[in-house]
């Protein structure tokens, strides 16, 4: 039942959010506050990251993995967004041309996020 959420999450995700980088990076900032700040509220631990992935042809993969604590249990939840390659920023398009299947962007997704809301 959970694989089927998650399904069609990913789909209203991409309908929604998967068009444009900036729309990704609308999309992943809104998630991980209301995520963190819904686990914070009940003190479960709580943390995110985000791969980029090839996933053939002109599209790549955005996964946003979120893990928390069940009962001692550290759990993992994913909500993917595909979108053309030519909407990412060129450093990500060479990170990804780099790699070998998934890479970690974590940091550089949390660096624009930041610069973002610098210039609001």
């Amino acid at each position: 039942m959970k694989a089927t959420f998650n399904s069609i999450l990913n789909r209203i995700c991409n309908a929604l959010f998967g068009d444009s980088w900036d729309k990704v990076l609308y999309f992943i900032e809104r998630l991980d506050n209301a995520l963190r700040e819904k686990y914070s509220e009940a003190g479960i631990l709580y943390f995110s990251i985000v791969t980029l992935e090839n996933s053939g042809g002109g599209v790549a993969t955005v996964n946003h993995s979120h893990f928390y604590q069940e009962n001692g249990e550290w759990l993992k939840e994913n909500a993917k967004l595909d979108l053309p390659k030519d909407e990412l920023p060129n450093y990500l398009r060479e990170k990804l041309a780099a790699a070998f299947g998934e890479v970690d962007i974590t940091a550089d997704v949390e660096r624009e996020i930041a610069a973002r809301k610098s210039t609001e």
